[in-house]
């Protein structure tokens, strides 16, 4: 019995050391400004899109056309395809579209990471004329005013990374998509937000990223993992460099509307986090013990686990608190209504529309779908990088 209060009790604290991050985030939220410097060139900050694909051909002429039609100078920014071990027709419709292009055969290096750190080693000089360098997806709807927003928050000198808010385009096809959305209006806007209000490192997400050229061509991008933003996000912070949030812009791409779709999505992002604590924890760990409040940051976001699953432990505990631990009752309760706070602050702070608050009633299904994603995880024998497929796809009938 005193080994089961003990990892009961620990285990306790430890949802409440999440909940507690959490809970300051979400007040260092509501006091963060954006870095906005004031771009005093003639000649506005020259932007390069760059777009990994890999067999694309529905969605690529779509999301470089949306790229192309920028409020922003026409000669200040431009497109860039990566045709990354294609075998459609990904590279011509992007061509078509007013893309450059670069066309990548290497099949023994599969992944978004090997197929970036080898454009940005090998073909340095199609970077040498632009001034900031911006990663997105190939099923991308990039904001208008992406290269002005962008173009302001690096005219501060202090910005050599930035993120965008990386939302759903397809939020109102289904109660998962509309679920997703909530959840990205906490983890992509909340969070970022806080953390930067804490002087801290907003994070990469993976999708409507922005570097000065210099940061990239110095590294290139020397994350390999299946979730390479994040790893590049961990290793930006252990060289001293913070990723900064610009709000006042956006990038939107579709999120799965299948159960298959989202499940191979979840598993691999989540499963790839677990990865990175094994073997950036100790690491952080180290630099926090120096007094590096940045490290402790990135450590603390790396080991709080997704939203579903704090929630699930967290009903797990109120449970075993009803029949065995009366005492820690309105503690499970306080972090049961800490979670409310957040999720409540990230929908607010993001404005978000009517429509999406209703789709919090969805909320036991997907933690009844999420419980079924962890018992999977326990005996899957690891997690490669797959390709998600796209809802035109399915749609298709590809």
């Amino acid at each position: 019995m005193f080994i089961f209060d003990i990892l009961f009790f620990s285990i306790g604290m430890y949802i409440y050391c999440c909940v507690l991050y959490l809970m300051i985030l979400t007040v260092g939220a509501f006091f963060y400004h954006p870095p906005r410097g004031e771009d005093d060139r003639s000649i506005p900050a020259k932007v390069l899109f760059v777009i990994p694909a890999h067999n694309e051909e529905l969605l690529i002429r779509q999301t470089v056309e949306r790229i192309l039609a920028q409020d922003y100078d026409e000669h200040s920014f431009g497109v860039l395809v990566l045709a990354d071990n294609c075998v459609d027709q990904t590279a011509e419709r992007a061509k078509e579209a007013g893309a450059d292009l670069v066309v990548r055969d290497d099949p023994a290096e599969r992944g978004k990471g090997q197929a970036l750190d080898w454009l940005f080693r090998t073909q340095q000089e199609r970077f040498a004329d632009w001034d900031l360098i911006s990663i997105v997806d190939a099923d991308t709807e990039v904001a208008p005013n992406f290269c002005h927003e962008m173009a302001n928050a690096f005219a501060d000198p202090a910005v050599y990374a930035a993120q965008a808010y990386y939302g759903t385009s397809n939020a109102g096809a289904a109660w998962r998509t509309a679920l997703q959305e909530l959840a990205l209006r906490a983890f992509h806007h909340l969070r970022p937000a806080g953390r930067c209000a804490l002087r801290a490192s907003a994070g990469l997400k993976g999708n409507g990223m922005c570097f000065r050229r210099e940061l990239i061509m110095q590294r290139g991008w020397p994350a390999h993992s299946i979730v390479e933003d994040v790893e590049f996000s961990l290793q930006l912070v252990l060289e001293g460099v913070r990723v900064y949030y610009v709000p006042q812009t956006e990038v939107l791409a579709e999120m799965p509307v299948s159960g298959q779709q989202a499940e191979s999505q979840r598993t691999r992002w989540e499963s790839g986090r677990i990865g990175l604590i094994r073997e950036y924890g100790m690491t952080l760990l180290g630099r926090t013990a120096k007094g590096d409040g940045v490290a402790l940051d990135a450590l603390l976001d790396l080991l709080v686990p997704p939203l579903g699953l704090l929630v699930l432990l967290l009903l797990a505990f109120l449970l075993c608190s009803v029949f065995f631990y009366p005492v820690a009752v309105d503690y499970a309760l306080a972090g049961l209504v800490g979670i409310v706070i957040y999720v409540v602050s990230s929908l607010f702070l993001r404005k978000t529309p009517l429509y999406l608050w209703f789709a919090l009633g969805f909320a036991p299904f997907y933690l009844g779908w999420k419980i079924c994603v962890y018992i999977k995880m326990l005996f899957s024998r690891g997690v490669r990088w797959t390709r998600t497929q796209r809802n035109a796809e399915t749609n298709s009938g590809k």
